[in-house]
């Protein structure tokens, strides 16, 4: 587990690794003012998220670019699942 998780950082989660070898997938962690955290949801889904956030006052789940070659896909990650990545990154970020 991070301590601190910044935008930019690059980690991996426990829960995404490679189906053939278990090697982790090298994450981004977006802002949420990065509107490629939100591609892909609705206008009331985005609304939710941030919404929660101000209420709270805290960012429990953290959005992380995941890159598989050509495409990527952003989930929402709970900080404690992730780690900094170290070791030669096995996907390219953009």
């Amino acid at each position: 587990m991070i301590d601190t998780i910044n935008p930019g950082d690059l980690v991996r989660s426990r829960f995404r690794t490679e189906p053939d070898t278990g090697r982790p997938w090298q994450g981004q962690v977006l802002g949420l003012d990065d509107e490629r955290a939100f591609t892909g949801r609705s206008k009331e889904a985005t609304q939710y998220i941030l919404a929660s956030c101000k209420e709270s006052g805290a960012v429990h789940d953290v959005p992380v670019l995941w890159s598989f070659g050509a495409s990527a896909r952003v989930y929402f990650e709970r900080r404690g699942t992730l780690s900094a990545f170290s070791g030669n990154p096995i996907r390219s970020s953009p």
